[in-house]
């Protein structure tokens, strides 16, 4: 499943990468190379139109386990 990492002040940093396993306790993840990652970001579902606050519990080169907490529909209209 595509996916997209976003971090920094604004979320001005973004990196695809691929979900793998995803469920209620949190997902596997699958990035470029050795791409440096914070401990906590969000991570958005692109092919679901939703995001989570993830925080990275191990990482082993290219797979990334996170924990992922609150879902956020982005699909759904903004409040003002």
């Amino acid at each position: 499943m595509r996916g997209r990492i976003c971090y920094g002040s604004d979320a001005e940093i973004s990196i695809d990468c691929a979900i793998r396993n995803i469920n209620a306790q949190g997902a596997l993840l699958v990035v470029p190379g050795e791409q440096p990652l914070p401990t906590n970001f969000t991570l958005i579902h692109v092919t679901e139109g939703t995001s989570f606050d993830s925080h990275v519990i191990w990482r082993h080169g290219a797979y990334v386990r996170v924990t992922i907490g609150d879902r956020h529909d982005l699909q759904g209209p903004i409040d003002a």
